[in-house]
């Protein structure tokens, strides 16, 4: 459903601006991946960040628990905002921004979004669906990626990157959140590539 939406966002601003250039980061990452391989006359480029769609990769702890009945509701119940920023910050997210999605967590709604989004790619694997359609991806792609990333390990955009002849470039002493850990040089790597189409 969000990489339907994201492919009709699209079309709305193609038909105004002509191909979009689209960026994902996490799961946003994995949804933009999608809409350029279910569209990719919408699409001029597609970069994403810190996730990307691979048979072989199966998630982290946290993901396999919240992809897991029963466990996921109980990991979320007793799950608290406090200690979810103070986590996050740990594991390389900006405080504020820690403290902010930490907030968050307080919507029951949110997190039961959550365990629907982790349910919803069966077992954690894109092997059997999305990962077949990885040659339908347009040709003008990039890989931006936190060297330190605790969540997807540098190892699978490597291997991504290896297997389809993707640009990969590596933000050191950045972890999961690149993208706001250090801005700059991701904002850098991002307008090096579009210079280049």
């Amino acid at each position: 459903a969000y990489a339907d939406w994201a492919v009709e966002e699209a079309e709305a601003l193609v038909g105004a601006h002509g191909p979009v250039d689209i960026v994902g980061h996490d799961w946003g990452a994995l949804i933009a991946q999608r809409a350029a391989m279910l569209r990719p006359d919408l699409f001029r480029s597609w970069a994403v960040s810190n996730a990307v769609i691979d048979p072989d990769y199966r998630g982290h702890r946290i993901a396999r628990i919240w992809n897991t009945p029963i466990l996921g509701e109980i990991f979320m119940a007793l799950s608290k905002p406090a200690a979810l920023a103070k986590g996050l910050a740990e594991q390389g997210m900006p405080a504020g921004i820690a403290e902010e999605e930490a907030a968050q967590w307080a919507n029951k709604d949110k997190r039961r979004a959550i365990l629907k989004l982790y349910r919803s790619a069966k077992g954690l694997s894109f092997e059997h669906d999305w990962a077949r359609d990885i040659g339908k991806l347009p040709a003008n792609g990039a890989l931006v990626w936190g060297e330190g990333d605790p969540y997807v390990e540098l190892s699978v955009a490597q291997r991504f990157a290896k297997r389809t002849a993707t640009p990969l470039t590596v933000i050191e002493r950045a972890g999961h959140w690149a993208i706001a850990e250090r801005p700059v040089e991701v904002a850098a790597a991002l307008h090096r590539f579009w210079s280049g189409l």
